[in-house]
């Protein structure tokens, strides 16, 4: 006479309740195979030191989006074939029951299982005894079939075009489809449909060029994904340099001198279009000379090919002019000496 369909009492929170009548509901899911994702089964024994305690799922899952089963399948006779969900927690009243379960708990990556202990004798993986269907159909099996799943729990009956929008007394289908996608100015756009997963992608037109990477956006339930892009106007080539050469890309221009040119220091070799404008440029090459000549008792010192000469110490400028310039890759000439 203590024992009761549905129990909570003695403890279990502020409301005690117990009866021995009820109505059983029993309900299944057709789950759609894209709602599957991982599945795995394997065999434990309870009194295998080897068997498998955790398991590695194929990948991070949301738990907020997926449901994580693990069931245990009799092996052995009464109810061979059987399955049993496995525990999140359990109870006994004393040490001294007999009692079945294996626990499991999960994380995004990997489900871990605990079972009774080898040396436990009231532990079982799966136990039906004593009082529970009054001795008919009992089981004890310590050797058990353990399966593992996860599952999408927001799958939808919905068709490729549409997702699920669900609320609490039906499920609406909203259409994935997207309208055409929106013009660029001054570009065209290539378009592979407009079911959920199609792609647009942008090219300026001539004349113009594009302002980032951003060309592709993509159909996501009946929304296109944004793009930052637009077409800026391609500037007319910038001023030359004599003995340079320039590239352009995104209406910047950068400056590099020709073989046997060096840039001149402090010179600015980047400019950049602004309102179909080239700023201008002190940016200059200079040509590569050998070493200047040499004069007796005269030291030189070279800078942006110029030679300034001086006498040493001990002797005096005669004539001639002390500074030359290399052009064209030869040194002017001079009759400056040192007595």
């Amino acid at each position: 006479m203590s024992d009761y369909v549905a129990c909570a009492e003695d403890g279990w929170g502020a409301e005690s309740f117990r009866g021995e009548t009820a109505s059983l509901y029993i309900q299944a899911w057709i789950l759609e195979s894209c709602n599957k994702h991982f599945s795995t089964h394997f065999t434990v024994d309870k009194s295998d030191t080897n068997t498998v305690d955790r398991v590695n799922l194929d990948s991070v899952y949301n738990l907020d989006s997926t449901l994580v089963s693990v069931h245990m399948k009799v092996l052995s006779p009464s109810n061979e074939g059987y399955m049993f969900h496995a525990g999140g927690s359990a109870m006994i009243d004393t040490s001294n029951d007999p009692y079945g379960a294996i626990i499991y708990g999960y994380n995004e990556t990997e489900v871990m299982l605990w079972r009774p202990s080898p040396t436990n004798t009231n532990g079982h993986l799966v136990y039906v005894g004593r009082e529970w269907g009054d001795g008919q159909s009992n089981q004890e099996s310590d050797v058990v079939e353990v399966i593992v799943k996860v599952i999408d729990i927001t799958g939808t009956p919905c068709n490729r075009t549409e997702f699920c929008s669900p609320d609490w007394s039906k499920t609406r289908c909203v259409s994935t489809d997207c309208p055409i996608p929106p013009d660029i100015v001054n570009a065209y756009k290539l378009y592979d449909g407009v079911n959920n997963g199609s792609k647009a992608l942008y090219s300026c037109k001539t004349g113009f060029t594009e302002s980032s990477k951003d060309v592709i956006t993509n159909c996501v339930d009946g929304t296109w994904s944004m793009t930052s892009m637009f077409c800026k106007v391609v500037c007319s080539p910038p001023p030359a340099v004599e003995n340079a050469a320039v590239l352009v890309q995104d209406n910047r221009a950068k400056y590099f001198c020709l073989t046997g040119y060096f840039t001149m220091k402090n010179t600015v070799d980047v400019i950049e279009c602004i309102n179909s404008t080239w700023p201008s440029t002190d940016f200059k090459c200079i040509k590569s000379c050998p070493d200047p000549p040499i004069i007796a008792n005269a030291d030189v010192m070279v800078s942006d090919n110029v030679a300034l000469y001086s006498c040493r110490q001990g002797f005096l400028p005669k004539s001639g002019n002390n500074s030359i310039k290399c052009l064209q890759s030869e040194w002017q000439k001079t009759n400056f000496t040192c007595y």
